[in-house]
């Protein structure tokens, strides 16, 4: 049975304006715990617990992204994420848990407070998914929350595409991930909850992923792992300024590969339609639309690992028109001054184009024609030319004084 798993989840944010209020929280393993701290009067400061309870921190993880049934919220002591400095803004909030801000909270006037900071109030938002058994907070064993039992996920079908989702989910947005099949890090007890996970690698939470949920046939010893700050890292070689119509050769290398079975998988935003299973490529007539491309390959190795990493590519282009404000022939009237401004301009180029105008061999020291009123020695052509150091365009205006 194949369906899709929907839950509300959020991509984390380290801080958030609501309403013009502005959190964040510090000091924690990952973006979604640590201190709650919040910016008025120019300034960050803490919030005390009193009365701040599992409600308010139902409010808090709203307002950083983490949204829907498939979130847990907590509040948590200052011996959790340590004492904050500075001014207590806020104390005694109280909230029902239905506010989309603290600021629709009930809380004493700003910096009106009893407390130190030994009652600075933490708050943990936490994903119903988590990594288990990893030697940082950032890989482990992957378990899903469902019908209040934690389980696994069977490595099936589970790549680097549904790894950048759960590591998205988690908060870490780095471009290396790595797969880890065969229970990696220890085999888990219980429910092995999904099986054939298939995501795109653009969907915000897991549960959007396609997936079997709870049919398998699968045991604890193919559990998945996931680690999202994946310590080798991927070189790709050969990225640089690139004009537009040219070639390009990219390499995508990695150490672990000269004693290991190694397959390359590259794909694109833009540049490459599908994908190609090369480890090197080289991309010819290249476009202007393709600047600021996301050039990703994902390397597997002994057939279990994966790691992906990611280039930007930098495109430069010369102008295709250039613009002028009036349309040719322009007629006006001697001595005075013209209905609206000329103006010579440019469309997008990279790098930017500069305008400027010239009368024949004579340069004209302005984006604007006829700061002064007209004379009559004043007719003829004028050149708009847009340039960069890639390419340049020219139009004409032609002038008629009567």
């Amino acid at each position: 049975m194949s369906l899709t798993l929907f839950g509300v989840i959020s991509i984390i944010l380290m801080k958030h304006i609501a309403d013009g209020m502005n959190i964040r929280l510090v000091n924690g393993s990952r973006p979604s715990q640590g201190r709650l701290e919040v910016f008025y009067n120019n300034t960050w400061g803490t919030v005390c617990k009193d009365k701040f309870n599992s409600s308010a921190a139902i409010v808090v993880c709203r307002m950083l992204g983490f949204n829907g049934n498939m979130i847990t919220a907590a509040t948590k002591d200052v011996i959790s994420y340590g004492q904050g400095p500075g001014t207590i803004w806020l104390d005694d909030v109280t909230c029902n848990g239905t506010e989309s801000s603290l600021s629709h909270c009930r809380a004493n006037n700003w910096d009106v407070n009893n407390c130190g900071h030994e009652k600075d109030v933490g708050v943990e938002c936490t994903l119903n998914i988590r990594l288990k058994n990893g030697s940082r907070p950032s890989q482990g064993r992957l378990e899903v929350f469902y019908n209040n039992t934690w389980g696994t996920v069977c490595d099936n079908n589970f790549d680097i595409l549904a790894a950048r989702v759960v590591c998205r989910m988690l908060g870490y947005t780095g471009s290396t991930f790595a797969v880890h099949g065969q229970a990696a890090y220890g085999q888990g007890t219980g429910k092995i909850w999904l099986n054939i996970v298939t995501c795109t690698g653009s969907d915000s939470r897991l549960f959007n992923c396609r997936a079997n949920w709870g049919v398998h046939n699968c045991r604890h010893s193919e559990d998945v792992g996931v680690d999202c700050d994946f310590n080798p890292s991927i070189s790709i070689i050969g990225n640089q300024m690139v004009k537009e119509n040219s070639s390009l050769s990219l390499s995508c290398q990695l150490s672990t590969c000269s004693t290991s079975a190694c397959t390359y998988i590259w794909t694109s935003t833009q540049a490459i339609p599908g994908s190609r299973t090369q480890q090197n490529i080289k991309l010819t007539n290249i476009k202007r639309d393709w600047n600021a491309a996301i050039m990703y390959c994902q390397i597997t190795f002994n057939a279990s690992v994966s790691i992906i990493s990611s280039t930007t590519m930098n495109v430069q282009y010369g102008p295709s028109s250039a613009t002028i404000s009036v349309s040719s022939p322009l007629t006006v009237t001697e001595n005075t001054l013209p209905p609206t401004a000329i103006t010579c301009s440019s469309p997008v180029c990279n790098p930017g184009c500069n305008a400027k105008w010239s009368a024949g061999s004579t340069p004209i020291y302005s984006t604007t024609l006829f700061s002064t009123p007209v004379e009559r020695h004043f007719a003829g052509s004028y050149n708009c030319t847009v340039f960069n150091a890639v390419g340049f365009w020219t139009k004409q205006l032609e002038v008629i004084v009567n």
